[in-house]
């Protein structure tokens, strides 16, 4: 699943929203990751390099299980992969349509986050129009040194650990959209008039999947584990007419060992048809298309599932037999209670957790845990983070299996932050833990107005917005005082110009009032008219104001009003003061 392999495909970028993240999908071809794309190019092959990937994707057999190979990676090693890979390209859509006996083996594709509202990771590039972060490459392929020949599929996926457990199902969900939707629209510029679904079905059927995980690995087996029940609780009559067969593996040198399904192509193209479903068109923005998950949908098949688990006869056996199903589900079971040992396993216990070691480009901390009935796996160290607010040791450890199991709030904060490094004495300081955050800090004081928050839980975008929230300058902890503004009056008398009892009532106004304009008895303005032969009539002129003195009384309005404390505009309406003001004591 992946790409349509033509050399003349349009420049179409497929991405998947859900919740709060965006995954899409590159495909690994010279177009995009050619030489002056140096970012890309870096990033990808840094994923490569990092030790989670290391230990669990197409690891060399000469490396044990409780040891991380090495660094082999390089971008010589790319250009290779890239030549295989454009080596099995057509020329034109055309004639990859033309050649329908042929095996079709969609392109392979690097898997990136993609970052919309700002909420960048901190290493971020520009890409078409986007910004993403590479965590990983998906494609169906054998070998990365020569092109793929035969029927088989090989499912390839390597996608870091920080991205979280779930994000392997995004991928294949939006991977099987991808060529699906890049295979219809092929048909349907070049040859109209064909089926197209009918054309994929004679490419697909003759080819077989085949996927395999570690027996180590708890979340690439958990999802071969939950395909397989989604297979049988939707299309049951397309898999009792051919099951998926599954079966084990082990490679003697290295001590791997693990589970193999097979899938053929038939229920390949049902799978395919089914996952595009579950799917909704959402926005084109350039040349990117952004689906997201259909919620009806998603929960509808959580529905079949659970109503399938518990009514259908084949629960036991749908794996094949009653015994294989069993040894599955309790290999999965047993895993996930040595990951969570491995969490409350102090580090210093060296009986469980073996030397091997090492800290990958985002400042994590892998190192074998010798699980006495699993075997070795990868686990994460990390540094516990107190809560805003707490008093917690940040001395302790805790450990992150890497077999699976992080929490939301791990997850959604590794998937953001990739690039810390970490600081002497082996302490891992993330970006995500919340030091040397530039944003300003309210110090405890909340707004006056604002209730306050318990942001405990809540997602990032939740606690950026809070954080953002700037104090006010008339914003203080202190009650205030309003002094009630009444109808303006014409004329205040003489013990009404105080705003306290504490305040003389000698006032100096600040500014100094115009002549105002002659005035009838009805208190209008107004200006005598006489026509052009006439004398003019002289203006009456306005009464001679007498100028402001010390301990004055203002009968105009403007001089009752005082600016309050607080930021209003209040009335001077005090209570007579008494005989002897403070100010002349």
């Amino acid at each position: 699943m992946g790409g349509i392999p033509s050399r003349d495909a349009p420049t179409t970028l497929f991405c998947l929203r859900y919740g709060t993240h965006e995954v899409g999908l590159i495909p690994l071809v010279y177009r995009y990751f050619h030489s002056d794309n140096k970012e890309l190019r870096e990033q990808f092959v840094r994923v490569r390099n990092d030790p989670s990937i290391r230990y669990s994707f197409m690891r060399s057999p000469e490396y044990r299980m409780d040891e991380i190979p090495k660094k082999v990676y390089t971008e010589k090693t790319l250009d290779k992969f890239l030549d295989v890979i454009d080596e099995s390209l057509y020329d034109s859509t055309s004639a990859m349509l033309a050649d329908e006996d042929a095996p079709f083996r969609p392109v392979p594709c690097a898997v990136c986050f993609v970052y919309v509202n700002g909420r960048e990771g901190s290493d971020c590039f520009s890409f078409y129009g986007r910004r993403i972060n590479i965590i990983g490459h998906f494609g169906c392929y054998e070998s990365e040194d020569r092109v793929s020949e035969g029927p088989c599929l090989h499912a390839r996926k390597t996608i870091l650990k920080a991205a979280g457990d779930r994000t392997l199902e995004r991928v294949v969900t939006l991977a099987a959209m991808m060529l699906k939707g890049e295979f219809f629209r092929a048909v349907q510029t070049v040859c109209p008039t064909r089926d197209p679904l009918a054309m994929l079905k004679r490419r697909l059927n003759p080819l077989i999947l085949v996927a395999s995980t570690p027996w180590n690995s708890y979340p690439t087996l958990k999802f071969v584990y939950d395909t397989a029940v989604i297979a049988w609780a939707y299309g049951k009559e397309v898999v009792e007419a051919d099951p998926p067969r599954l079966s084990m593996y082990e490679i003697e040198q290295s001590g791997e060992g693990g589970l193999c399904m097979r899938v053929s192509g038939s229920v390949l193209l049902w799978a395919v048809m089914r996952v595009c479903e579950t799917l909704t068109l959402s926005a084109v923005r350039g040349s990117w298309e952004q689906y997201v998950l259909d919620d009806f949908e998603m929960q509808q098949k959580e529905k079949i599932v659970s109503q399938w688990l518990s009514t259908s006869p084949h629960v036991n056996s749908f794996l094949g037999s009653e015994t294989f199903t069993d040894l599955v589900q309790k290999r999965l079971a047993t895993l996930l209670r040595e990951v969570v040992r491995a969490r409350e396993t102090p580090t210093e216990d060296t009986t469980l957790w073996g030397e091997s070691q090492e800290y990958s480009h985002d400042g994590k901390l892998y190192r074998i845990f010798n699980s006495p009935t699993c075997g070795p796996f990868l686990a994460t160290v990390k540094k516990k983070v107190p809560k805003r607010g707490s008093s917690a040791n940040t001395g302790n450890a805790s450990i992150t299996s890497a077999t699976g199991g992080d929490s939301a709030s791990d997850r959604r904060s590794s998937g953001v932050h990739l690039t810390d490094s970490p600081s002497s004495g082996g302490e891992n300081k993330s970006r995500s833990s919340g030091q040397g955050n530039p944003r300003s800090k309210n110090n405890g004081n909340q707004p006056s107005g604002f209730p306050a928050h318990n942001n405990a839980g809540q997602p990032p975008q939740y606690k950026d917005a809070v954080n953002s929230v700037l104090q006010s300058q008339f914003a203080t902890a202190a009650q205030r005082v309003v002094y009630q503004m009444p109808p303006p009056v014409g004329k205040t008398s003489q013990g009404q110009v105080s705003v306290s009892p504490q305040m003389s009532p000698q006032f100096v106004p600040m500014f100094q009032t115009a002549p105002p304009p002659p005035m009838q008895q009805f208190s209008v303005p107004y200006v005598v008219m006489a026509p052009p032969e006439s004398q003019p009539q002289p203006q009456p002129q306005p009464q001679p104001q007498p100028q402001p003195q010390m301990g004055m009384v203002f009968p105009s309005t403007v001089a009752n009003y005082v600016l309050l404390p607080d930021g209003r505009v209040g009335m001077i309406n005090a209570p007579a003061p008494p005989t002897m003001g403070f100010w002349g004591q």
